[in-house]
């Protein structure tokens, strides 16, 4: 009780983010991440939010996104009409060429 009275009770987080949410490697373009999305759907489970990894970032660059395999604009639009949340994980990557 002491503790909670120096420095405050908890907040919970958003109610978006106690929710199903669905992430995967095997995103390698927008349009396979969204059929994911559609297969929830269709199959009745909520998905609050859609985890995007690495594999959007053009050439593993930080803040570039590889606009030939993702229309992050088209995807993202789509995903909050339909109030869902999208992430997407930032990789600290130094890439290498030969």
């Amino acid at each position: 009780q002491e503790y909670h009275n120096a420095i405050g009770k908890p907040k919970l987080p958003p109610l978006w983010a106690l929710g199903f949410q669905q992430g995967s490697t095997s995103y390698t373009t927008s349009d396979i991440a969204m059929e994911s999305v559609r297969k929830y759907k269709e199959a009745g489970i909520p998905l609050e939010t859609l985890f995007i990894d690495e594999n959007y970032m053009k050439e593993y660059l930080p803040f570039n996104v590889d606009t030939k395999n993702f229309n992050m604009n088209k995807m993202v639009k789509e995903l909050h009409s339909n109030n869902q949340k999208v992430y997407m994980s930032m990789h600290a990557c130094i890439p290498v060429y030969d």
